[in-house]
């Protein structure tokens, strides 16, 4: 039986070369097995004896040609017959040797593993076994192949049309919000767009819609690569008769993540690299807590006010009666100190929602109502005063009894205007909250993909090589991508079927897609029911999905997510 474990450990060489040297894989898992005899489909070996020059076969090389070299396996006997031997400055001798004889391994920049046989007991023994490295291969598993691979499972993108010239603002619906500016978008060779264009959206916020968008989930500094769990993506596009459309100043896009959270950063992806590019740091908006309800009706000078409204800390929500909205939707449109505070308006259900504390709310309304009485007034008394120069003594009394009656209408209403102020302010009950994880104002620079996240190392990283099999015990082929699911986090991570990689402390959830799309799942529980503490090639016995997931809906709905 064999005994596998890992190990890991840093090589060290004092003669590493820059271009050609092992030194950016630093870390590698050994795993040890009495002697290396597996067949893994997509890969074949290249022999590698100690002195002896590396030869590529003639058919390894066709069978590789269009695909990318994913992981790299060092195979070698760990028993040493002289006690000078130093294993690992062969290993890197090696390592130089196929770099060199097979440049495609420095372009494609696959991972590496160390696999240590234990079972030979002599030098004779030793030299029996195979010495040489496990070639991986396979289709690119970038953004780019993974998104047409799994755009059959994929939502579609919402869809709104947009007057070049004039731009505008674009509800997506839960707070989200795109606001594209006019005139700034352009074809490939730089023109502006002219007429109008499509606007696509989608966004991505639980781990079914990031696994079939094919964005990569995992964050390079440096030489360090980490895991990104998300608070939500978005990719945003715009064509225009089947031609791609580019940006010439940025669009402002208002994201509602799923949760507010520390340690949450804005990111742009390359589209070509998958690589991501931090923008800046999220800083989110306290909560929006509902702080008082009211009904309230009021009259200004025939206009009957019925105000159904929920005040926050930031905002008021006001739903206006028939009979006053008219009045209210007018003014809304046309006064600038109301359509400045004004963030949305339904006419439909007569509701407006206003960025400004309630107290000033009510003040604007009541100078405005103020204004409308002054400027009525005015009228007024410029009409009577052209009819006072006319009969100056016959109205002489009359006017002075006029104006002392507008004087007692004009307290009457500022009296009204007081105690609608106060209604407005009075305390209410109920707590609540809208839209708590918006984010507002995300420059988006470039028509692509943007991410909300944080940043995360696995806590126990358990690198895998396993045998997947139907419920029948037959073994699954024609594999192309499979993907791990942390449900501890919010993301999935794509791997070569060869070599995965998952968190042996997680909720994981694996599914395998065969090169025909056909869906097999490994469940979280299946999953638990593994000893891996010895075993880094365990048997996957996989859930054929094929029929049960169809889209990311599907997903989602399965695990409950």
């Amino acid at each position: 039986m064999r005994t596998l474990y890992l190990l890991l450990f840093l090589l060290t060489f004092n003669d590493l070369n820059a271009q050609n040297s092992f030194s950016d894989v630093p870390l590698l898992t050994i795993e040890k097995v009495l002697e290396y005899d597996f067949r893994p489909e997509n890969s074949f070996k290249i022999e590698a004896d100690l002195g002896d020059e590396i030869s590529i076969k003639s058919e390894d090389l066709i069978s590789i040609k269009g695909l990318k070299i994913h992981h790299i396996d060092i195979v070698y006997a760990a028993y040493q017959g002289s006690k000078t031997f130093n294993q690992n400055a062969v290993n890197k001798q090696r390592i130089d040797q196929i770099r060199k004889a097979f440049p495609q391994v420095v372009e494609d920049a696959p991972t590496w593993k160390c696999i240590e046989q234990t079972g030979a007991k002599s030098d004779k023994h030793a030299k029996s076994f195979f010495h040489g490295f496990i070639v991986h291969y396979g289709p690119a598993l970038d953004y780019q192949h993974l998104k047409k691979f799994f755009e059959p499972f994929q939502t579609p993108a919402k869809l709104f049309t947009v007057n070049a010239n004039e731009g505008g603002k674009f509800e997506c619906g839960d707070g989200t919000s795109i606001n594209i500016r006019g005139n700034s978008v352009k074809y490939a060779d730089g023109t502006p767009v002219e007429g109008s264009f499509n606007l696509l959206y989608k966004e991505f916020k639980n781990p079914a819609d990031i696994l079939f968008s094919g964005i990569p989930m995992t964050y390079k500094s440096g030489r360090v690569s980490k895991n990104f769990t998300s608070v939500g993506m978005y990719d945003l596009r715009a064509a225009q008769d089947g031609k791609t459309l580019k940006m010439s100043a940025p669009a402002a896009v208002d994201f509602n993540c799923t949760k507010r959270d520390n340690g949450v950063a804005y990111y742009q992806m390359d589209d070509q690299t998958g690589q991501w590019v931090k923008k800046k740091d999220v800083a989110f908006q306290e909560p929006l807590r509902l702080i008082s309800i009211f009904k309230s009706t009021l009259a200004f000078d025939g206009i009957q006010f019925e105000l159904n409204a929920k005040i926050y800390n930031l905002h008021s929500v006001i739903q206006f009666n028939e009979d006053c909205w008219s009045w209210v939707f007018a003014h809304f449109a046309t006064h600038p100190k109301l359509n400045e505070v004004l963030e949305k308006i339904d006419e439909e259900s007569r509701t407006a929602q206003i960025k400004v504390e309630p107290k000033q709310f009510t003040e604007m309304i009541a100078d405005i109502v103020m204004e409308e009485k002054m400027a009525e007034m005015k009228r007024e008394m410029e009409k009577q005063i052209a009819l006072e120069q006319q009969r100056q003594a016959e109205w002489e009394e009359n006017e002075g009894k006029r104006m002392e009656e507008e004087r007692a209408k004009m307290e009457k209403i500022r009296r009204e205007n007081q105690q609608f102020s106060n209604t407005l302010l009075a305390e209410g009950s109920d707590e609540g909250h809208t839209y708590p994880a918006l984010v507002k104002g995300l420059n988006s620079p470039e028509f692509g993909v943007y991410n909300c996240d944080q940043i995360y190392d696995l806590e126990q990283p358990l690198e895998l090589s396993p045998t997947y099999v139907d419920e029948n015990g037959r073994e699954i082929m024609n594999k192309h991508v499979v993907c791990v699911m942390d449900l501890t986090y919010n993301g999935s991570f794509s791997f070569h079927p060869n070599n995965i990689t998952c968190n042996g402390k997680g909720k994981n959830v694996i599914l395998l897609f065969t090169d025909d799309k056909d869906v097999f799942m490994l469940s979280e529980a299946k999953f638990n029911q593994l000893d891996l503490t010895s075993n880094l090639r365990p048997t996957f016995k996989m859930e054929d999905m094929t029929t049960v997931i169809k889209t990311s809906d599907d997903l989602k709905e399965y695990l409950k997510i």
